[in-house]
């Protein structure tokens, strides 16, 4: 068997990892929990506008222009240094705190600015008034604003490999803003701008609280941080290569969204936004590693270590990812009406959003396969091959979503998707292999795509046959598909080698003790 490299069984790495999946997750299924309740309250249209606003602060990401990514490699790579260093990294962050809080302040006013022409123009509301549009969309505004410089901070944090106090930070906020949202709209009125006032309020509250744990991680500097143009333009290639990136990779993620919130109902565009948030928790695994990968991958690569020991730490990753996602594709994909009837309990959902959730969470998941390999990217600070496909892929998704979303609605723009996101695993990857980790693009497609891949689907093809055995209620049918995405990961932790190897000398190591 191959030996592992000795940073793979690295305690801070693995509780990383955990705290990434752990935060993440709690992050998404609070969202996934508590969005019956919006629906219930407020109904499909107003929660196309709670749609509509994770879209537009998606969409708004462009601007960022790399900076946190920049931030936490710089970082990271500070992080294996000395004390001499302590007064660049507090720099560094005060540098970069200028200019978010810069574009927080252009952005807020311009979007506030623009809130009645989005609301009488682009947004097609049939119940809500809209002066009540107008005011809901000025809030949006605030929180964008608000919420902005968060992403700085969490940069800051996950390069200085405090991933359990990030993770902490957005557990709280996370249960702040969706639990108090839901009290506030049972208690006191279901109205859609009270639930966003709630989340300007929530908003504030985690500014203050990313920005104080940020600070407090740095270490100590005898001399006051400033902003200083060096530390820019230090990182500016770098920031430029991943802020265009970044510009490709929204106008990506978010045209779709963007497109369908001006031609369909907003009725129907929350259907489509309600699918796209389901399917987006296969992203969860896939960051959560990424996460505490990268900033490790740019220790290594900085530190001069063989290029061994950094593929055994990407092929790990990468397996370890997909014994996580493949599993919940598939299932999710096999039994989307399913997974909707135990979620919403409607039968309208279930009609208008099973087939576009079956299509979404394939496309979601070999997404989320590329976010450990564009990690490796970036810690070898080599951004072009990303940039070449996501202007290969622009030229084609906003175009086909529009065409092919005139002619078949919501479906054809998830169908548009899917096709863009074949093209990063049969085209992307290859591509990335000529140049780096040479060579082992069989190694990566076997292991993190094919053989678990193939595993979970025979055993969803299987259970999908016996689907009359499963129970008829929601909760007893619910209870059941959970136990059966137990059962899927545990296939594909089996079909997956590297994860399979560590997971035998773990248990052989715990029965030697024994």
């Amino acid at each position: 068997m191959t030996m592992l490299a000795p940073s793979l069984s690295m305690p801070r790495l693995r509780v990383n990892i955990i705290a990434n999946f752990v935060g993440r997750s709690s992050s998404l299924l609070l969202g996934m929990l508590f969005t019956p309740l919006y629906l219930h309250f407020l109904g499909v249209e107003a929660y196309g506008l709670i749609g509509f606003h994770l879209t537009l602060q998606g969409a708004l990401g462009f601007l960022e222009l790399g900076l946190s990514r920049a931030c936490n490699r710089e970082l990271a790579r500070y992080s294996g240094s000395g004390p001499d260093v302590h007064q660049a990294m507090g720099d560094t962050l005060r540098s970069l705190e200028a200019v978010y809080w810069l574009v927080a302040l252009i952005l807020g006013c311009f979007m506030a600015l623009a809130a009645p022409w989005i609301a009488t123009s682009w947004l097609k509301a049939s119940a809500i008034p809209d002066e009540t549009l107008v005011s809901v969309l000025r809030t949006m505004a605030l929180i964008v604003a608000l919420r902005w410089p968060v992403g700085l901070y969490n940069g800051a944090m996950m390069g200085m490999q405090r991933h359990v106090q990030l993770n902490l930070v957005k557990c709280v906020i996370s249960l702040l803003g969706g639990g108090g949202a839901v009290l506030v709209l049972w208690l006191v009125r279901a109205d859609v701008l009270l639930y966003f006032r709630w989340q300007l309020i929530t908003a504030c509250c985690g500014l203050v609280l990313y920005a104080v744990f940020a600070w407090r991680a740095l270490p100590g500097s005898p001399l006051a941080a400033r902003v200083r143009l060096e530390v820019l333009r230090k990182i500016i290639g770098f920031s430029a290569g991943v802020g265009l990136n970044s510009i490709m990779g929204t106008v990506l993620r978010q045209s779709d969204k963007l497109i369908l919130s001006a031609m369909l109902p907003l009725e129907q565009f929350g259907y489509y936004a309600l699918a796209s948030v389901l399917a987006s928790v296969v992203s969860i695994a896939a960051e959560a590693v990424s996460g505490a990968t990268f900033p490790r991958l740019s220790q290594m690569i900085g530190a001069g270590r063989s290029e061994l020991t950094v593929s055994e730490l990407y092929h790990l990753a990468c397996q370890s990812v997909a014994v996580v996602i493949i599993p919940f594709a598939l299932g999710v994909a096999v039994f989307s009406r399913e997974v909707l009837y135990v979620y919403t309990g409607r039968a309208d959902v279930i009609e208008n959003a099973a087939l576009l959730l079956s299509i979404l969470v394939i496309a979601k998941v070999l997404h989320a396969s590329m976010i450990v390999p564009y990690a490796l990217q970036l810690a070898y600070g080599w951004v072009r091959l990303s940039l070449l496909i996501n202007a290969v892929a622009i030229l084609w998704l906003p175009a086909a979503v529009y065409l092919l979303s005139g002619m078949y609605g919501a479906l054809g723009a998830a169908v548009a998707w899917l096709v863009v996101t074949v093209g990063y695993v049969f085209v992307g990857q290859p591509l990335m292999f000529r140049r780096l980790l040479v060579g082992q693009y069989k190694v990566w497609f076997r292991g993190a795509l094919l053989q678990p891949g193939l595993g979970v689907a025979a055993f969803w093809a299987f259970m999908y046959w016996q689907r009359c055995l499963l129970p008829s209620g929601r909760l007893p049918l619910g209870v059941a598909l959970a136990c059966l995405g137990i059962l899927s990961v545990m296939v594909a932790g089996w079909c997956a080698p590297r994860v399979r190897e560590k997971m035998l000398r773990m248990f052989r190591r715990s029965l030697t003790r024994g």
